[in-house]
């Protein structure tokens, strides 16, 4: 259930319910310089946040923890890879 910018995790009828807001996650994922999809030849793709925080990221398709990649610099890349991003 999405209402007013938050989601309801769990709903408990007596009792208070457990929320996610909205606009936690949208602080919690960067953007991307270009859109996800098949490219060809060498690419360069720039993370960026709005709301601070470091971006962490990997290049093997896991989901980056605070041990990942500290992102500083574009991402230059030349075969398939599949880069996953956060903010922490």
């Amino acid at each position: 259930m999405m209402a007013n910018g938050y989601s309801l995790k769990r709903q408990r009828p007596g009792a208070q319910n457990e929320a996610i807001f909205y606009s936690d996650y949208v602080r919690s994922v960067p953007s991307f310089s270009k859109p996800g999809g098949l490219m060809e030849g060498a690419q360069s793709i720039e993370l960026s946040t709005d709301f601070g925080g470091d971006i962490r990221y990997n290049l093997d398709g896991s989901w980056p923890d605070e041990r990942s990649f500290l992102y500083s610099a574009p991402i230059s890349f030349q075969e398939n890879t599949i880069i996953r991003a956060a903010i922490l």
